[in-house]
């Protein structure tokens, strides 16, 4: 039977046991309230009845002394108060209670006297009131059984007053040896107990479970110590399992962290790519063997095309067992075909792909012949992903690499079918007309005229040539059009005089390559003018944005301003910066300053905001 389903005796109950000290003590106060109320109602008209008898012998010498001066008058009053007082109601109610017989006799003797013999005298007319009279030779008799009785009375109500405090003095001995029963019982049975249930509590909150208590009564405080004792074995055995269960807690909290350090860092490698992609997953292969808790891990990779499967493995850790880099097609095979059949063996395969994209296996060997935990392979499947990422990654860097390098092959091709083809197209055409002057032997100014006009077409070429090599020196090596634009005025600032005031007021808008191509090179141009033939001051470049969202370029002096023929002069240089404007979509307006110079507007739409 479990110890906190037994329940204290009767016998052994402090509640039964204090309650008989309370009664005990109640039974002494109730002894000693009895007593003195009956001790009280014993000796009630005890004092008026000594009092009442004391008189008598008053009132006997009274008597004498009215006969010796010979009052007969007052005699007689004295003799009827004499008798009144004899019979008092009191006096023979204390007298008659008694249950002495001595002071009845005595009582009754002297009412016998009284009433036989001194009452007699007193009344027997015969007797001169003088000296002689015979109550005057009676009354010390008289008087002397009188003090007998009032002495009786005395003794008697003294005893009484005696009997009463004997009565006190044992209740309250009594009282006194039940209450000290009771202190020491109570120190004993429940101070001691409290004060070691208290002390053990306190063991208990500071984290001692082992404390006990050694009160083994039966009794309330017997059930509380057995019930805190087996309430101290129980927290004992809860401590102890929150304990492991705290030390199984961090320890997958520190896994878990572990594991999220091995999932940053691993991302953050690939991200930044400053290595290799082997490398960075050779790397990333050895954090994941330690962090696991693995022996061997590797990767393998399939191949693409006529490039053969390939192992990734820890150079330092030497190749794995199961790694054969010349058969990885193979072996790929033999370990999942064992994963399947065969879960004790110590070899697991993890798929590395990317939605529809299958780059290889991460195969990893365990160091005991146990299947992995659910934390390892949530592991190894997210470094898996991570693998997986990064391998995307690369594929679409070097897609994108290829993109841009089409993309750049494409502008060089279409930049110069734009302007340096034309232009020899045009000289080609120059070439077959002065080669029909010759055969037709035109005058010497027709053939000058001619070999001028291939001069000028051949300079404008070369001087295209150079501008378009200075283009895309600036568009390969800046980061979008501003900066080519800050290298261009500082080209130009450097090889003039000229002062070059720039506003550029197109921040957040995106430019496709192509724009930012034909923005640049109807910029050059229009600069190169201005350098070349403005003879100005200053010049004045501005990129703004227009309420309608179109992209305003405004390119400005201060110089001389155009001729009397300005299609003519510099025609090529302005026909192609035409044809850029037009491949822009927009439209290019040249003409004079009212204060002075040349104004040239490119006003177009970007492909970005288009649709805005």
């Amino acid at each position: 039977m479990n110890k906190m389903d037994e329940r204290p005796s009767v016998t052994q109950s402090l509640v039964l046991r204090t309650g008989l000290a309370l009664a005990a003590i109640i039974f002494s106060t109730l002894v000693v309230i009895v007593g003195s109320t009956m001790t009280t109602e014993s000796v009630e008209g005890d004092a008026a009845a000594i009092n009442i008898a004391g008189s008598l012998r008053m009132q006997s010498y009274r008597i004498a002394t009215k006969i010796l001066l010979k009052d007969a008058k007052q005699m007689e009053i004295a003799l009827l108060d004499f008798e009144r007082r004899l019979n008092e109601p009191m006096l023979k109610g204390v007298l008659t209670r008694n249950v002495s017989d001595e002071m009845k006799q005595s009582y009754f003797g002297i009412d016998r006297q009284w009433q036989q013999r001194m009452k007699p005298m007193l009344q027997d007319r015969s007797h001169v009131l003088d000296r002689e009279h015979p109550y005057l030779k009676n009354v010390d008799d008289f008087v002397n059984n009188i003090d007998l009785m009032v002495k009786l009375l005395e003794k008697s109500f003294e005893s009484k007053i005696r009997l009463l405090r004997i009565v006190q003095f044992f209740s309250l001995a009594l009282t006194l040896f039940v209450v000290f029963i009771m202190l020491v019982k109570l120190q004993t049975n429940v101070v001691n107990p409290l004060k070691e249930l208290v002390v053990n509590a306190g063991r208990i909150r500071g984290g001692d479970f082992n404390s006990r208590i050694m009160h083994n009564r039966d009794d309330e405080l017997g059930l509380l110590s057995s019930s805190f004792n087996q309430m101290a074995e129980d927290l004992s055995k809860l401590y102890g399992r929150l304990e492991s269960l705290v030390e199984e807690k961090t320890a997958e909290l520190r896994r878990s962290n572990e594991s999220l350090v091995l999932l940053y860092e691993s991302s953050r490698k690939i991200n930044e790519g400053y290595q290799q992609p082997d490398v960075l997953i050779i790397s990333i292969l050895g954090d994941l063997r330690n962090t696991a808790g693995l022996q061997e891990v590797a990767l393998c990779l399939e191949g693409e095309g006529d490039i053969s499967h390939h192992c990734l493995y820890e150079q330092q850790q030497g190749k794995p067992s199961f790694c054969h880099p010349q058969n990885c097609e193979a072996q790929l095979k033999l370990i999942n075909c064992k994963n399947g059949q065969n879960s004790s063996n110590l070899l697991s395969s993890f798929p590395v792909k990317k939605q529809q994209y299958y780059y290889g296996e991460l195969i990893v060997k365990r160091l005991k012949n146990i299947p992995l935990d659910a934390w390892q392979n949530q592991l190894i499947n997210a470094v898996a992903d991570v693998i997986a990422n990064g391998l995307s990654m690369q594929q679409q860097h070097q897609q994108e690499s290829y993109l841009i390098l089409v993309e750049e092959r494409t502008t060089i091709a279409r930049e110069l079918h734009d302007s340096l083809a034309q232009a020899l197209s045009y000289q080609k055409f120059q070439v077959s007309r002065l080669k029909k002057a010759i055969e037709n032997e035109s005058p010497k100014d027709v053939l000058d005229e001619v070999v001028a006009d291939i001069r000028e077409g051949v300079d404008s070429a070369y001087r295209q040539l150079r501008e378009l090599l200075t283009t895309f020196r600036l568009q390969l090596d800046s980061l979008g059009l501003a900066p080519a634009l800050s290298g261009t005025i500082r080209e130009f600032s450097e090889r003039s005089d000229i002062q070059f005031h720039y506003d550029h007021q197109l921040d957040g808008i995106q430019l496709t390559p192509n724009e930012e191509i034909h923005c640049l090179q109807i910029i050059r141009e229009a600069i190169s003018n201005i350098v070349s033939h403005s003879n100005g001051e200053n010049a004045w470049l501005t990129l703004l944005r227009k309420s309608d969202g179109a992209i305003e370029v405004i390119v400005e002096d201060d110089g001389k301003g155009l001729g009397e023929n300005p299609e003519k002069l510099h025609h090529y240089g302005l026909a192609i910066m035409q044809e850029r404007a037009r491949s822009l979509h927009g439209g290019l307006q040249i003409s004079n300053r009212a204060s002075g110079g040349v104004r040239i507007a490119l006003d177009f739409h970007p492909q970005s905001l288009r649709s805005v």
